[in-house]
Formats: C-alpha cells, sequence, structure tokens
C-alpha cells in the first residue's frame, strides 16, 4: 500500500518521469503476459534464473512511479497514479498484438517458433530498457535522475543477461540467416513500440496536470507484481 501525499499537482519534467516508470512497469507486464502462452519448461528455467533482476528492476519501477504521491480524478472518484495509467491498456495492448503478429513471421517449427518469440521479446525488452535510459536523462530532474542512476546496476544486470540470453538462444535455436533477414523488420516495429511508448509518457503528462488532486490519507495499492 502506498499513501498517497499533499502535492497537487506536478511540473511537466517530473511528470514524464513519472509516467516513464509506470508505463516502463507495463512494458514489464506485457513481456511476461506475452511469453505466458510459450509452454515449454526450457525457457521458464530461463526466466527463473534471473527472477531477481527482473523483481528489482519491477519493483523500483513502481516505487518511482507511486513515490510522488500524486492521486487523479477520473469520473469524480480519486485514483491512484497506477488506476490513471490503466486508461491506456488499449495503448498497452496494441504493443502485445504487434509483437505476438511479428513473432509469427517465420515458418520454422513449433519448437524453434517457440524460441524465436522469445528472443524477440529478450530483444524488445532490451530495446526499451535502452529507450527508457535515454528518455529520462533528457530530463531536467536532477533529484529524480539521481534515484535513477543509483538504480542503475539493477538495471545493467537485467540487461547484460537479457544480452547472453539472445546470444545463447540465437546459437543454440535459431536460423542465424533468417535471424538476421528479420533483423530489419524486427528494429522497425520496436521503434514503433517505442514512440508509441514515448508518446503515450508525454500524453499521459500533459493530461494528468489537469487531473490531479490533494489527498492527505486515502491508501491505494500497488498493481500485483510481475
Amino acid at each position: 500500500m502506498t499513501k498517497l501525499g499533499t502535492k497537487t499537482s506536478i511540473d511537466e519534467q517530473s511528470g514524464k518521469y513519472y509516467f516513464a516508470c509506470g508505463f516502463l512497469w507495463w512494458v514489464f507486464h506485457a513481456f511476461y503476459r506475452l511469453l505466458e502462452s510459450i509452454e515449454t519448461d526450457d525457457i521458464q528455467d530461463r526466466l527463473n534464473e534471473c527472477e531477481l533482476e527482473f523483481e528489482e528492476v519491477g519493483r523500483w519501477l513502481l516505487d518511482e512511479s507511486g513515490k510522488a504521491g500524486l492521486a487523479f480524478r477520473i469520473e469524480n472518484k480519486n485514483v491512484s497514479i497506477f488506476a490513471y495509467i490503466e486508461q491506456y491498456e488499449k495503448t498497452i495492448m496494441n504493443w502485445i498484438r504487434d509483437l505476438d503478429s511479428a513473432s509469427r513471421n517465420l515458418n520454422q517449427g513449433i519448437a524453434s517458433q517457440h524460441y524465436y518469440f522469445y528472443y524477440l521479446e529478450c530483444e524488445w525488452l532490451v530495446y526499451m530498457l535502452s529507450v527508457f535510459d535515454r528518455f529520462v536523462k533528457t530530463l531536467n530532474v536532477p533529484e529524480l535522475l539521481q534515484s535513477y542512476l543509483d538504480a542503475s546496476l539493477h538495471f545493467k544486470d537485467l540487461s547484460d543477461w537479457l544480452q547472453e540470453e539472445l546470444s545463447s538462444v540465437a546459437i543454440n535455436f535459431l536460423n542465424q540467416e533468417e535471424l538476421e533477414t528479420y533483423k530489419s523488420e524486427r528494429e522497425k516495429l520496436y521503434e514503433k513500440i517505442a514512440n508509441s511508448w514515448r508518446l503515450t509518457v508525454i500524453s499521459a503528462t500533459c493530461n494528468s496536470l489537469a487531473h490531479s488532486v490533494n489527498l492527505h490519507t486515502d491508501t491505494i495499492p500497488f498493481p500485483s507484481n510481475l
């Protein structure tokens, strides 16, 4: 549970930071949601190897997005930043559909298709971690940026593990020539989603400036863990 503070508004730069953290958490949610459809013990075992790193970054993102203590007025109700972000669920579902569709472009056997899907997911998450890093570092919020830099080792550990997974899966399970053939197409997809992510963060920030309210003792729950 997180207590809402007494802030009545946020400046645009800080708002972009809080919403960037919140929407990156939803990227993690999409990552796991998509991989739930893969019923292979090997891939689940691989994910379990990095469970701690995922939890560290995921929890940090939740803490950061909620620490401003803001609430928002929607349909005559006071809601947390997490509920506010859920208004953009349709956009997030579009990311999931685009990734799922892209994973079906290779006509490989079922096993290889699963590994290609896993490869695409890991590659996309690495891409989004880099997008988040660049986005946050453009903001004029020194104190908030320092909070991110303090947590950067967790982000690096996760990114390094994902890079190792990409190398391992590519060498052991996938056709190198086909991976290279589809590289440009994958990168276009990742950038399309990244642009949507940036625009969504900016849109949520601008819209929220007119909807933040003053609450003192209300408590609003965090979303469930990844």
